[in-house]
This record gives structure tokens, C-alpha cells and sequence, in this order.
């Protein structure tokens, strides 16, 4: 127990026994936590100004590691591994990883549980904290999550940022479980900033709202949640790509060789890009600025009904297929005048309104 705080720049190794750190807690070399979470335990106890501090290599793969009070910053590495019950984390305030003076930080957890109680950030922290002199740690970071869905997880009780005050955050999920109590923003309003979210396996659900002011990749795994963007998203990959949850989009939206899909209403008021794929859609509106773009072998899919006020010169959809499927009347509305390559109905009825006019090659169905 020590009550003042504790400082490694060597090499601290526990596999067993409590370690209790009071005020402050500093890693500038390495600290490897291992053993049974039980019986090998780490708790930091925070109080006033003080903090957590690993700008060196925390490696654990076992054990727990409990954060009390101030705040957890990683401004070097954190290896987290093992399963979710054989390997605890838990910060109960805030955890930012971003580097020093412009480095880059990096939490790697291939196993384990991570659960942040209040917000977590990933590039660009605060601009600086108080801990004996004045630390900065608004610099760059990056977070990996891997692993299967049962044995990894991160848990974020807060809101999560990725990448802002003109820093560069990356988050890549190739596995694991990731949930947001929260809101998730990928990047800010800063024009510095740099947020990058990279989802190719995994399950990411967001409790609040997805917000990109940047860019967001989905080419595997799960994604729930309200999506805003105001930035790139780019949907790929073999098999389904399913937004469970309303989407508004004023920015760009990429799709590319795969599947689709919608469960929400859509409102588009940016560009949707089709190249080619698959788009089913719940409900789809269209604002006035914001349009289609298709080619031959698209296939947009309306499950429900579409509202078009488009007058967007950039609309194109001349090769691109329309289609309404699902039992009842599906109403299609349109301010101006639209080309398609061919409209099908399958076992329901369309109903058409608006003050513009559809011009088709083919009616199928």
C-alpha cells in the first residue's frame, strides 16, 4: 500500500497480491499484471489532481487493474489479453489515449474487458492536465480491438470521441464487442482533426447516436445505432452490411460490391454512390440537394415507401434498377422528373404522387 503515489521507470512484475496506489500512479517503464483477477490486483485510488499516467507498456493478461476517481491516460502502450472474466480493466472515470506532444498512443486488446464508466477518447485528449507541472496530452491515438465477441470487450459508459482537437484518432475493430452507453463522434468541427473508424468484424452498438464528421468504414461485423454523417461512409465487402437504426446523410456515402441494407428510414440529403450493389431500404427520402448515382447492375430495393424531393443536377440512375417488394401499397413520391432503368413490383401495390414524372425503359412484376 502505498499512499502517495507510485512511480515505475524499471520493470514491475505481479502475477499475485494487492498492489494499492494512492494519489498518483506513473508508468514510464513497464508494468506486466498477471494472475488470477482475484487474487492479483491493481487499484489505483485517485484523489485531488492526481491521476493515472502510463506513458511506457502496461502488458496485461490477467489480473485486475481498477482506476479510481481522477483520470486514465495512456500516452504510450496497453497490451489487454486474456478472457473477459481472467482479465479486468476498469477506469471509473475518464480514459483518453493520446500521445505526448504530438506522439501517438496505442491500447491493443485482443482479449479482456475494458470498461470506461465516463467518457472515452482516442486521439486528442485535454489540452493539458495538472500533475506536479503541466502535462500535455493532446496528441494522436490509436485503438485495436480484436478477438471473438464473447471474450473481448469494450464497455463505454459515456460518450466516445475518435480523433479531435486537431489530432488524429483511429479506431480498428476486427473482433470483439464494442458498446457506447453514449454518443460516438468521429471527429470534430476542428479542420485538423483526423477520425477514423475502420469496422471489419465484431459487433459495435451505439446506445445515443453514431455522429461522422469524417470517416467511417464498415466492411464486416455488426453495426447498431442512429447514424448522422457528415463526413465519408463507405459500406463493402463479401455478405450483408445491415445499419440496424435510422440514418441521416449530408455527406457522402460510398457502396461497393456488397449488400446493402437498412432497417431505419434513410434521408438522404448528401450523395449516395451506388458501384454497384444491392441497396434495400426500409423507408428512403431524399432531400432537395441530395441524389442518386447508379449503374447498370444496381438494385435499390424499397420495402416501404420513398419520398424524392430531389432537384439535384447530379442525379443518376438512367441504368439503375428500382424495385418495391413486400405485401400492401408502397407510395412513391417525386418532385421532379427522374430516369430508371427499370421499375418492378413484386407482390404489392405502388402508388405514385408528386408533381413530377417517371420515366422507365421496363415495368416488371
Amino acid at each position: 500500500g502505498v499512499g502517495d503515489g507510485e512511480f515505475i521507470s524499471g520493470v514491475f512484475n505481479q502475477t499475485g497480491g494487492d498492489n494499492w496506489v494512492g494519489f498518483a500512479f506513473g508508468v514510464s517503464g513497464t508494468y506486466n499484471l498477471s494472475g488470477d483477477p482475484s487474487t492479483s490486483t491493481l487499484c489505483v485510488d485517485e484523489l485531488g489532481t492526481g491521476l493515472e499516467l502510463i506513458s511506457g507498456t502496461f502488458n496485461q493478461n490477467g489480473g485486475t487493474h481498477v482506476s479510481n476517481g481522477n483520470e486514465l491516460i495512456l500516452s504510450g502502450a496497453y497490451n489487454l489479453s486474456g478472457g473477459t472474466s481472467g482479465s479486468i480493466f476498469t477506469v471509473s472515470y475518464h480514459e483518453h489515449i493520446a500521445g505526448n506532444n504530438g506522439s501517438t498512443a496505442l491500447f491493443n486488446q485482443t482479449g479482456g474487458t475494458n470498461t470506461t464508466q465516463g467518457n472515452l477518447s482516442v486521439g486528442g485528449g485535454q489540452d493539458s492536465f495538472f500533475w506536479g507541472p503541466v502535462y500535455s496530452f493532446n496528441g494522436n491515438g490509436t485503438y485495436n480491438l480484436s478477438g471473438s465477441t464473447s471474450q473481448s470487450i469494450l464497455a463505454v459508459g459515456g460518450n466516445e470521441h475518435i480523433g479531435q482537437n486537431g489530432n488524429t484518432g483511429t479506431f480498428n475493430q476486427s473482433g470483439g464487442t464494442h458498446t457506447v452507453e453514449g454518443s460516438l463522434e468521429i471527429g470534430d468541427l476542428n479542420p485538423s482533426s483526423v477520425g477514423i473508424y475502420n469496422l471489419l468484424g465484431g459487433t459495435l452498438t451505439v446506445m445515443g447516436e453514431i455522429v461522422n464528421n469524417d470517416q467511417l468504414y464498415y466492411s464486416g461485423g455488426s453495426l447498431e445505432g442512429n447514424l448522422t454523417n457528415d463526413g465519408t461512409v463507405c459500406l463493402n465487402g463479401i455478405g450483408v452490411r445491415t445499419i440496424t437504426g435510422d440514418v441521416t446523410n449530408n455527406g457522402t456515402f460510398n457502396v461497393m460490391k456488397t449488400i446493402a441494407q437498412y432497417t431505419g428510414t434513410f434521408v438522404n440529403n448528401g450523395a449516395y454512390i451506388s458501384d454497384p450493389t444491392l441497396n434495400i431500404f426500409n423507408n428512403l427520402v431524399i432531400g432537395v440537394n441530395g441524389y442518386i448515382s447508379g449503374e447498370m447492375d444496381d438494385l435499390f430495393v424499397i420495402l416501404g415507401s420513398f419520398e424524392n424531393n430531389s432537384i439535384s443536377a447530379l442525379w443518376d440512375t438512367s441504368d439503375s434498377s428500382l424495385a418495391f417488394s413486400g405485401e400492401g401499397v408502397h407510395n412513391l413520391y417525386q418532385a421532379g422528373d427522374f430516369t430508371w432503368g427499370a421499375l418492378s413490383v413484386y407482390d404489392s401495390m405502388l402508388n405514385l404522387s408528386g408533381t413530377g414524372n417517371l420515366y422507365v425503359r421496363s415495368i416488371l412484376g
